[in-house]
């Protein structure tokens, strides 16, 4: 047995056949993924990684064991490889690529079958929890799971912003079982709205930070120009790391025009923000045509006026179901329904551009493609 020590958590255990799935080169390989990508322009200390926020879902996943009174190694390995899958720069342009959750199950089928079948640990199930099938898989990926419990906790860590600080024992401690399901008890209602609260801030603050958004709308373009003009597919660049897609995307001219901008912080103005009730999600290349077609309406170079369009939807851990109510969260919490309206404040839609544009000419264009769409 080994341990590491984590800012979060301290000491975490590390039993022998856990040692060897983190040794595998796939899971080092998450050292090179960034947890926030280029939110570290806005929040210089936002450089923590995949690995270390894999390795913290892991020891959440044992304290939840040990709650539930449960040996369960499949249910800590597929808490510790949940994010095999993920692509350079994460969340900021995960959608170019296929879902990180079937990577992650494709790569422990590949590369960690072995190691499991050894260790006696059952690969199918820990590629249903992955994908949040069963009761277990709930928890590694859910409502509320030991990725999210995580995640607020480290990224507020790293930000520097207090508001993601979470009581996840508490919420463990609230876990049980009921049949084939995970419930909460009542009487930990209050920190189930606590984790809503904190998310919702971290959503407003961080995820959703008016410059983070212009990033991710430049990085998403780079990555945009540099896959159409190599007529590469997308599965090639799934597995690198963050600064191997760098390297591809500053060979590239089309990409690096963009991506330079990106390093040097000379970011995109912000041309306006545009408050319109959306009645679908844009896909990032549908969001690459309507920009196409603005650019040229407007007589900008293309890639010139970028676009951030956010998704539609409410927090998922509103349908939680609260035992002794049977009832799920969002049914019983008057607060959880306030943080869902709150959250369509954010649902604004970002208009950026290197060149200069009239804003109102840029906002009624805008308005005119999207209402169309």
């Amino acid at each position: 047995m080994k341990s590491v020590k984590d800012p979060l958590y301290g000491f975490v255990r590390i039993d022998k056949e856990f040692v060897k799935m983190i040794d595998h080169a796939a899971f080092q390989r998450l050292r090179g993924i960034k947890q926030l990508g280029f939110t570290n322009l806005v929040y210089p200390s936002a450089n923590h990684t995949r690995f270390e926020h894999s390795i913290g879902s892991f020891h959440l996943a044992r304290k939840f064991c040990q709650h539930l009174e449960e040996e369960n190694p499949e249910f800590l390995t597929s808490a510790l490889l949940h994010d095999l899958g993920h692509v350079p720069f994460s969340h900021a342009v995960e959608e170019l690529f296929r879902r990180h959750e079937e990577i992650s199950v494709e790569i422990v089928k590949k590369n960690f079958y072995e190691i499991l079948e050894e260790e006696g640990i059952d690969t199918r199930k820990v590629c249903k929890m992955i994908r949040g099938k069963t009761k277990f898989g709930k928890l590694v990926s859910g409502e509320i799971d030991v990725d999210r419990l995580d995640y607020l906790r480290r990224d507020s860590y790293y930000t520097g912003v207090a508001y993601g600080v979470i009581d996840s024992d508490a919420i463990i401690r609230g876990v049980e079982k009921m049949g084939g399901h995970i419930w909460i008890k009542g009487d930990y209602l209050p920190a189930c709205e606590s984790l809503l609260i904190g998310r919702y801030l971290m959503y407003a603050t961080v995820y959703m930070h008016h410059t983070v958004r212009c990033v991710n709308s430049m990085l998403r373009r780079s990555c945009q120009e540099f896959l159409r003009d190599e007529r590469k597919e997308m599965e090639e660049f799934e597995r690198l790391r963050d600064f191997e897609m760098v390297n591809a995307l500053l060979k590239n001219e089309k990409s690096r025009k963009i991506f330079e901008r990106i390093l040097k912080r000379k970011l995109y103005g912000e041309v306006c923000r545009i408050f319109l009730p959306l009645r679908k999600n844009f896909s990032p290349w549908e969001i690459y045509e309507i920009e196409n077609n603005i650019s040229s309406e407007l007589g900008l170079r293309k890639g010139s006026f970028l676009l951030h369009i956010p998704k539609i939807g409410k927090f998922s851990e509103s349908k939680v179901r609260i035992s002794g109510f049977n009832k799920s969260l969002e049914e019983i919490s008057p607060l959880v329904n306030s943080l869902n309206s709150a959250l369509n404040n954010h649902l604004w839609i970002g208009v950026y551009s290197s060149a200069r544009v009239n804003r109102k000419r840029a906002e009624r264009t805008v308005k005119m493609y999207l209402e169309q769409g």
